[in-house]
């Protein structure tokens, strides 16, 4: 069988031995480790995993070209930090949130938007569409103890 065709299958039995499916989880590719060099083998890798029922999501993004999302096509577009930042006192950057939260889900894409640090910086994000929203200004991450 072709390398390409295998992507997921050790992934998949794991998850089995473990009780949960493919649709329990959620994989994250961090947009800046997609290199043009290795973008094809990606979304290829990465169609094989949803075929198999899992979920996409591209973390961090910040600047990807269309060309580089439709083949990509995450279930989910996580903001970078970056965008929820540069609303502060900037009416034209809220205007250009709320657009990009609407482009991704014209691609069908949930959004979440990343790093809301005080009350200004959520009701912007609350105002723009987003689906999920994420900062320590709503909770602190909590780690699993071993």
């Amino acid at each position: 069988m072709p390398l390409k065709k295998q992507h997921g299958e050790a992934f998949e039995r794991i998850l089995q031995d473990q009780g949960l499916r493919p649709a329990d989880v959620v994989l994250e590719v961090l947009e800046s480790a997609i290199s043009d060099a290795h973008e094809t083998d990606l979304t290829h890798a990465l169609q094989n995993y949803r075929q198999r029922g899992d979920r996409i999501a591209l973390d961090n993004y910040s600047h990807a070209s269309l060309y580089r999302l439709l083949p990509l096509s995450p279930d989910i577009a996580k903001l970078d930090k970056a965008f929820i930042h540069a609303t502060d006192n900037n009416s034209k950057a809220q205007q250009l949130l709320g657009q990009q939260v609407k482009m991704l889900h014209g691609l069908d894409s949930q959004v979440v938007i990343e790093g809301i640090e005080n009350t200004a910086q959520l009701t912007i994000a609350q105002e723009s569409g987003a689906d999920f929203l994420q900062g320590y200004f709503l909770a602190e991450p909590e780690y699993l103890d071993k």
